[in-house]
C-alpha cells in the first residue's frame, strides 16, 4: 500500500512540474482570429483593366507593410496582424492578430497555398517569438511553432 502511495506522489509532483515547464515554454498568447470558407482563387486580372481595388491598411508611423500573393487574393501583415484580402473584391477573407506582438516576417509557399509568418513580442529571447503557417485560403493554422530563437533560425 505505501509504494502505491509513493508512486501516486512521485506521480502528482512530475505532473505538477511537467505542467509548470509547459507554463514556461509555451506562455499565454492572446489571440484574435477569423477563418474563412474554402474558395476558388479568382484569375489573374489583366492588367490593362487598371486597378481593381485599393486599401489603406492600418499602421504606425515607420511600419512596413509585407504583401505577398496567396490564397483567393493577397495575405498582408502589419503591425500585429495577418490579414487576407479577396483578390477580386479586397475584402477582408480571414485574420490572425497577436495583440503584443508584432510581424516580423512574412511568405508564401511556392505553390501559394501557405502563408506563413513570423512574430515576435521582444528580442530573439523572448518565449513569445514564434512561427505559424496559415492555409492562405481558410486561415486556418496549420502549424505553429514557438518558442523560437531568431539566431538559430535560418
Amino acid at each position: 500500500m505505501i509504494p502505491a502511495i509513493v508512486g501516486l506522489v512521485v506521480a502528482l509532483v512530475a505532473i505538477g512540474v511537467l505542467a509548470g515547464i509547459t507554463a514556461v515554454v509555451a506562455p499565454r498568447i492572446t489571440v484574435d482570429a477569423a477563418t474563412a470558407e474554402r474558395v476558388d482563387p479568382a484569375a489573374v486580372p489583366d492588367p490593362s483593366a487598371g486597378v481593381r481595388w485599393t486599401s489603406n491598411w492600418p499602421r504606425a508611423d515607420g511600419e512596413r507593410i509585407q504583401v505577398v500573393a496567396a490564397g483567393a487574393g493577397v495575405v498582408v501583415a502589419t503591425g500585429d496582424r495577418v490579414v487576407a484580402a479577396d483578390g477580386a473584391t479586397g475584402a477582408q477573407r480571414w485574420h490572425y492578430r497577436r495583440p503584443g506582438a508584432r510581424v516580423v516576417r512574412l511568405a508564401a509557399s511556392p505553390d501559394a497555398r501557405t502563408a506563413v509568418a513570423t512574430f515576435t513580442a521582444g528580442d530573439e529571447r523572448d518565449l513569445t517569438n514564434s512561427v505559424f503557417a496559415f492555409d492562405a485560403n481558410t486561415g486556418d493554422v496549420r502549424w505553429s511553432r514557438w518558442p523560437v530563437s531568431w539566431s538559430s533560425a535560418t
